[in-house]
């Protein structure tokens, strides 16, 4: 399996509107990850996050992928990936 880096929310639209994808956040220059699914639900314009760490999940609107979660964050600086 592959990663790929995820460059956008429109990106990771495009990704996760069909099925959950498997995503991380690399933390510490690689060395450990947050690993989350993630899956767009185009008709509430929401994200269904699953935090596999602690076992919750999260329904998110863009907004809060910047203000509840740090994946927002992450997409800007180039440490959030899926798996192909």
């Amino acid at each position: 399996m592959t990663r790929r880096k995820i460059l956008s929310i429109d990106e990771l639209k495009e990704l996760s509107k069909d099925k959950p994808i498997d995503c991380f956040i690399s933390l510490m220059g690689g060395m450990c990850r947050s690993s989350k699914s993630v899956q767009y639900d185009l008709r509430q314009n929401v994200f269904s996050v699953f935090n596999d760490i602690v076992g919750s999940e999260d329904i998110l609107t863009v907004e809060e992928l910047y203000t509840d979660s740090n994946i927002g964050e992450a997409i800007d600086k180039g440490a959030f990936f899926c798996f192909n």
